[in-house]
């Protein structure tokens, strides 16, 4: 679909201070999100905003029938990111492999791609999505998907 560049300063919190160096520069592409009986659509939008309904401060991203790829300069030890799902299923890729799930707990403990995932829930449909291990690849997409605070860990 296209591709967008992440200004630490100005844009989301994809990047922010404290990140190191040879994560930069980060980049996002914005793909199809397949619905939860496997089809396609390329349909979808992606908007920031500044609700709050990931369960960080600033801005928020949300996606809506959207899948964002994120590129990485170098390959991250784990990962971190703040969400607020309300509907919909979700799509989480890590290392090419694909898991399409209603919810974030579904995948709570599992590992995608060799690398382990953990689930913890905020308050209420809020939560932060930890990724443990060598990450070569990582995309996200949802319905009615909120995400903010996307932290790559060396």
């Amino acid at each position: 679909m296209g591709k967008i560049s992440v200004n630490t300063d100005t844009d989301i919190d994809i990047n922010y201070r404290g990140v190191p160096e040879h994560f930069y520069p980060l980049s996002v592409t914005l793909k199809e999100f397949y619905w939860s009986n496997g089809t396609p659509t390329n349909n979808g939008h992606l908007k920031m905003d500044n609700k709050g309904l990931a369960g960080h401060t600033g801005l928020d991203v949300n996606l809506n029938n959207i899948t964002v790829a994120f590129t990485f300069p170098s390959v991250p030890n784990g990962l971190i990111l703040y969400y607020g799902e309300y509907g919909g299923n979700i799509s989480v890729e890590v290392n090419g492999d694909l898991k399409n799930v209603q919810n974030f707990a579904d995948i709570n403990g599992a590992v995608i791609g060799g690398v382990n995932i953990s689930i913890t829930n905020v308050v209420g449909q809020k939560g932060v999505l930890n990724l443990l291990g060598a990450i070569n690849s990582f995309s996200i997409g949802g319905q009615e998907l909120w995400i903010d605070h996307v932290c790559p860990r060396k």
